[in-house]
Protein backbone atom coordinates (compact mmCIF):
# COMPACT_ATOMS: atom_id res chain seq x y z
CA UNK A 1 0.00 0.00 0.00
CA UNK A 2 2.75 2.11 1.20
CA UNK A 3 4.62 1.64 -2.61
CA UNK A 4 1.48 2.57 -4.47
CA UNK A 5 1.27 6.02 -2.82
CA UNK A 6 4.76 6.52 -3.59
CA UNK A 7 4.08 5.50 -6.80
CA UNK A 8 1.18 7.78 -7.37
CA UNK A 9 2.78 10.81 -5.68
CA UNK A 10 6.15 10.04 -8.23
CA UNK A 11 3.67 10.16 -11.12
CA UNK A 12 1.54 13.53 -9.64
CA UNK A 13 5.25 15.02 -9.59
CA UNK A 14 6.56 14.27 -12.42
CA UNK A 15 3.91 15.45 -14.64
CA UNK A 16 3.73 18.87 -12.52
CA UNK A 17 6.97 19.19 -13.38
CA UNK A 18 7.16 18.71 -17.06
CA UNK A 19 3.61 20.28 -17.59
CA UNK A 20 3.93 21.34 -21.04
CA UNK A 21 3.31 25.06 -21.83
CA UNK A 22 1.00 26.04 -23.87
CA UNK A 23 1.12 28.66 -26.78
CA UNK A 24 -1.24 31.42 -26.44
CA UNK A 25 -4.16 30.09 -28.82
CA UNK A 26 -3.47 26.39 -26.94
CA UNK A 27 -4.26 28.44 -23.76
CA UNK A 28 -7.07 30.64 -25.02
CA UNK A 29 -8.97 27.44 -26.31
CA UNK A 30 -8.05 25.55 -22.85
CA UNK A 31 -9.45 28.21 -20.56
CA UNK A 32 -12.20 29.07 -23.08
CA UNK A 33 -13.30 25.17 -22.00
CA UNK A 34 -13.17 26.04 -18.15
CA UNK A 35 -15.61 28.83 -18.77
CA UNK A 36 -17.83 26.69 -20.00
CA UNK A 37 -17.36 24.46 -17.70
CA UNK A 38 -17.80 27.20 -15.08
CA UNK A 39 -20.78 28.32 -16.47
CA UNK A 40 -22.82 25.17 -16.26
CA UNK A 41 -21.74 24.06 -13.02
CA UNK A 42 -22.85 27.78 -11.99
CA UNK A 43 -26.13 27.37 -13.73
CA UNK A 44 -26.60 23.98 -11.80
CA UNK A 45 -25.36 25.27 -8.42
CA UNK A 46 -27.92 28.42 -8.89
CA UNK A 47 -30.55 25.98 -9.85
CA UNK A 48 -30.23 23.48 -6.73
CA UNK A 49 -30.05 26.68 -4.89
CA UNK A 50 -33.48 27.88 -6.10
CA UNK A 51 -35.17 24.30 -5.72
CA UNK A 52 -33.91 24.42 -2.05
CA UNK A 53 -31.63 20.76 -2.74
CA UNK A 54 -30.39 19.26 0.15
CA UNK A 55 -27.14 20.54 1.79
CA UNK A 56 -25.25 17.75 0.52
CA UNK A 57 -25.91 18.51 -3.20
CA UNK A 58 -25.14 22.06 -2.99
CA UNK A 59 -21.59 21.35 -1.27
CA UNK A 60 -21.69 18.82 -4.12
CA UNK A 61 -21.93 21.85 -7.06
CA UNK A 62 -20.25 24.22 -4.91
CA UNK A 63 -17.04 22.13 -4.88
CA UNK A 64 -17.24 21.04 -8.28
CA UNK A 65 -17.52 24.79 -9.08
CA UNK A 66 -14.05 25.67 -6.97
CA UNK A 67 -12.53 22.89 -8.18
CA UNK A 68 -13.04 24.16 -12.50
CA UNK A 69 -11.71 27.46 -10.84
CA UNK A 70 -9.02 25.90 -9.25
CA UNK A 71 -8.04 24.03 -12.23
CA UNK A 72 -8.06 27.38 -14.27
CA UNK A 73 -5.81 28.77 -11.65
CA UNK A 74 -3.54 25.93 -11.74
CA UNK A 75 -3.39 26.39 -15.94
CA UNK A 76 -2.86 29.37 -15.46
CA UNK A 77 -0.01 29.03 -12.97
CA UNK A 78 1.69 26.60 -15.55
CA UNK A 79 1.53 29.11 -18.23
CA UNK A 80 2.28 32.07 -16.57
CA UNK A 81 5.03 33.05 -19.38
CA UNK A 82 1.72 34.23 -21.65
CA UNK A 83 0.39 37.87 -20.48
CA UNK A 84 -3.08 36.53 -20.84
CA UNK A 85 -2.11 33.72 -17.91
CA UNK A 86 -0.71 36.60 -15.72
CA UNK A 87 -4.06 38.25 -16.41
CA UNK A 88 -5.96 35.38 -15.78
CA UNK A 89 -4.56 34.11 -12.49
CA UNK A 90 -5.21 37.51 -11.05
CA UNK A 91 -9.18 37.13 -11.88
CA UNK A 92 -9.42 33.54 -11.08
CA UNK A 93 -8.31 34.51 -7.61
CA UNK A 94 -10.76 36.99 -7.04
CA UNK A 95 -13.58 35.21 -8.41
CA UNK A 96 -12.72 32.19 -5.83
CA UNK A 97 -11.85 34.80 -3.16
CA UNK A 98 -15.05 36.27 -3.81
CA UNK A 99 -16.74 32.56 -3.92
CA UNK A 100 -15.27 31.44 -1.05
CA UNK A 101 -16.61 35.05 0.91
CA UNK A 102 -20.30 35.03 -0.77
CA UNK A 103 -20.53 31.61 1.32
CA UNK A 104 -19.07 32.88 4.84
CA UNK A 105 -21.52 35.77 4.34
CA UNK A 106 -23.93 33.24 4.46
CA UNK A 107 -22.76 31.35 7.53
CA UNK A 108 -20.98 28.04 5.66
CA UNK A 109 -18.06 27.19 3.77
CA UNK A 110 -17.84 24.31 1.69
CA UNK A 111 -14.18 24.07 1.83
CA UNK A 112 -14.42 21.23 4.36
CA UNK A 113 -16.72 19.49 2.43
CA UNK A 114 -14.40 19.56 -0.79
CA UNK A 115 -11.93 16.71 -1.82
CA UNK A 116 -8.67 18.27 -3.09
Amino acid sequence: MKINWILCLGVLLSSSAFAEQLTQSQYDIKVRQFYNALETTQADLNRALDKRDSLSSILKKSCEYANYMRNLEKLSLENIHLRKAQDEVNFIRGLIQNFDQSLEDLGTTYNRSCKR
